[in-house]
């Protein structure tokens, strides 16, 4: 819960086949009820392309893709997680009947999102407590952090 959406026509949740997995763990009484919303990570729209204050760390430039610079553990992963956290939540808790809490909301990706999804968690429990990381990109130094659980 917390977030919102469909999983349907053809990106990522129709290939995980989300919307039927988690229509079945609801009517199997598994999970309760889910908003689900997906960022779209391939289209345009990318977080450097936004006007968004985000300093000069990177231009825009057309067609390069930055996923990798935008759900890093670095300065510009940390505005991208701040974006989410606190334009798009927000915005989603208005718009739909959420329950906006942490221990209600999630994050979930796969490779650099499955990173991403963790450090939603890690870097903002205010947001989010619960992480699906499927396939994550960890690094050296986020693995060493978490093991010696020192959020930086």
């Amino acid at each position: 819960g917390g977030s919102s959406g469909s999983s349907g026509g053809g990106g990522e949740g129709s290939r995980w086949d989300l919307n039927c997995a988690l229509s079945r763990l609801v009517t199997a009484g598994e999970i309760s009820p889910a908003i689900v919303v997906m960022l779209d990570s391939c289209g345009g729209g990318h977080l450097l392309d936004m006007d968004l204050p985000l300093g000069p760390e990177m231009p825009p430039v057309p067609l390069l893709r930055r996923r990798w610079l935008e759900y890093g553990d670095n300065p510009l992963g940390r505005k991208y997680i701040g974006y989410v956290c606190d334009v798009v939540k927000p915005a989603i808790d208005a718009k739909f009947r959420t329950l906006p809490s942490p221990e209600h909301t999630s994050a979930m990706g796969s490779s650099m999102g499955g990173l991403c999804a963790f450090l939603s968690a890690w870097r903002r429990p205010d947001v989010f407590a619960h992480a699906a990381c499927l396939s994550p990109v960890f690094q050296l130094p986020l693995i060493t952090e978490v093991a010696l659980r020192k959020r930086l």
